[in-house]
């Protein structure tokens, strides 16, 4: 990581991952999982499903900003949408982006984790992200926040989502393509 005076900077280690999940309904979905350190650092995972019908689409975008003074990086959760409520995808997204986040937390001091939130939806985005110990706070200037230390953000538990195997997924193609082996 390196830091510069003014303003601060931070070079996050690039990263990109990508996933298979099957869902409930029988939807097959791929995400890619990536941190882009282009103009500055943004976590992005987003993801579609596998159909020829009507597709739906998830995603969640993440900003970093770090503090000059005491070199503590904080993470703006920019937005989190799908286009299929009610189906979990939005818990295993925010859960995968907490096992990304621990996974170089080591070496790198987050301060806490804020929602970019709409003040039409709070009660719905409150609830959402409770769930992973999030508390509401009113700041002087009047504006409200959404916001978690690091330390104390959890997993969610989730059932209705499968995540699958690559290699699992090729040789059952294989298999169906040109027979069993």
């Amino acid at each position: 990581m390196f830091i510069s005076e003014k303003p601060a900077t931070i070079f996050l280690p690039s990263h990109k991952d990508y996933y298979v999940l099957h869902d409930q309904d029988g939807d097959v979905w791929m995400f890619r999982e990536q941190l882009d350190n282009w103009r500055y650092p943004r976590y992005t995972l987003a993801g579609k499903t596998l159909s020829r019908g009507i597709g739906h689409r998830a995603s969640l975008d993440c900003d970093f900003m770090c503090d000059s003074h005491d070199n503590r990086i904080s993470v703006l959760i920019e937005y989190l949408v799908t286009t299929k409520p009610g189906k979990d995808l939005d818990v295993w997204m925010f859960n995968q982006f907490l096992h990304w986040l621990r996974g170089i937390g080591g070496s790198l001091r987050f301060d806490e984790v804020r929602v970019n939130f709409n003040p039409g939806n709070t009660q719905q985005i409150q609830s959402f992200f409770s769930q992973f110990s999030f508390q509401r706070r009113l700041l002087p200037s009047g504006i409200e926040k959404i916001f978690c230390p690091v330390e104390r953000l959890h997993l969610v538990v989730i059932a209705d989502l499968k995540e699958l195997d690559f290699q699992e997924i090729v040789e059952d193609w294989y298999a169906a393509k040109f027979g069993a082996a």
